[in-house]
């Protein structure tokens, strides 16, 4: 089976791991990828040689006959089975080949829980699968699309064996003193990552007696001017440092205290499988899909979303209670080694071959 992964990501975020490790898993079970993506991208440069093949294009906009031109070039010359898409993007480039006369089903993958900008390519004859983050994503696309019957819930996976214990000296190098307890998110500054409640839970935690230092680790996605702003309107600068974006930023796990994910709309959050299987007790927003992975005083501890209050007293409750502490990363653990990447390969292997076969 030849499958041709579709990517229009520009940057490194999560749904690209997502995608990595999808190739990883299929490679494993004998399934051929090829992945077309943006030139210099992230994605193109990423050590894969061993999983895929790789075919890039310049990106010059969501719409480009260019590319969809390719696209069909490289279906017809590889025998490709199945198109896989992984973004708005990409499913544009796709739909705009099927119509330039490509003949090959496509599965899209959706991971946003933004309502959809186009209902038509939902509905194209074309897609056979859609493929969605969690069931919250997927109650959000079931009025659009008219065949309920092609929507589909995968869970975003991670590589059980990458854990290390190693370390990037965070204390060292943004000056924590040693008795603070480390908060932190890893997450690109976007908005609907809602970092005003990230900073505000700063605030609550001013006048503690337990001592906090609080890290923004991720690059900028439009955000940092506003945060920075309200950084100073808070009065907060010496217990909030804005890392930006940090070489192998999973290994700031190990020194991390507390996760703190604060988002106002998410599809699931991958990061958060990060945090479970480095054992950092979670304190987290319900937004979006968090709760199908993240089940309140089991394996972390949940808020209604923009609750800065409640948010603070989880992170006091876990600092205070080192035996919900355990359990809680004991538990997120357990649950996390139910979404490893082969998992997550074989349900996508299945959705594919339910395709051919019908």
């Amino acid at each position: 089976m030849n499958i041709l992964h579709v990517s229009s990501a520009t940057s490194w975020r999560g749904g690209e791991q997502q995608l990595v490790n999808l190739m990883k898993g299929l490679d494993e079970i004998h399934i051929t990828s090829h992945l077309l993506c943006p030139e210099n991208s992230p994605l193109a440069l990423h050590p894969h040689e061993e999983i895929c093949y790789l075919h890039t294009y310049r990106k010059f906009s969501s719409f480009n006959p260019v590319t969809s031109i390719k696209l069909l070039t490289l279906v017809n010359r590889h025998h490709i089975d199945i198109v896989h898409v992984h973004d708005s993007h990409a499913h544009n480039y796709a739909v705009t080949a099927a119509t330039l006369g490509m003949k090959c089903p496509i599965v899209v993958s959706r991971k946003v829980d933004f309502p959809t900008s186009s209902t038509s390519k939902y509905n194209h004859a074309s897609i056979k699968a859609i493929i969605c983050v969690s069931y919250h994503v997927k109650s959000i696309l079931e009025p659009t699309i008219k065949d309920k019957g092609l929507l589909h819930v995968i869970h975003d996976s991670i590589d059980l064996g990458k854990r290390s214990h190693k370390t990037i000296n965070l204390r060292k190098r943004f000056n924590i003193p040693a008795d603070h307890c480390v908060v932190a998110n890893i997450s690109a500054l976007a908005d609907h990552k809602d970092y005003p409640t990230f900073l505000k839970t700063a605030k609550e935690l001013d006048s503690s007696e337990q001592p906090f230092t609080f890290l923004i680790i991720g690059s900028n996605a439009g955000e940092e001017q506003n945060l920075k702003k309200l950084w100073k309107e808070l009065n907060i600068k010496s217990q909030v440092i804005f890392t930006g974006y940090l070489l192998d930023a999973q290994l700031a796990l190990n020194e991390i205290d507390v996760f703190l994910f604060t988002s106002k709309e998410e599809g699931l959050g991958s990061t958060l499988l990060d945090a479970m299987l480095y054992e950092v007790p979670i304190v987290s927003t319900a937004a979006g899909g968090v709760p199908e992975i993240i089940n309140h005083n089991v394996n972390g501890l949940l808020a209604p979303i923009g609750d800065c209050k409640q948010l603070a007293d989880h992170i006091l409750t876990i600092r205070k209670d080192n035996d919900l502490k355990e359990k809680l990363t004991f538990n997120a653990l357990r649950a996390v080694n139910q979404l490893s990447f082969q998992s997550m390969a074989s349900k996508t292997l299945a959705v594919y071959q339910d395709i051919l076969n019908n």
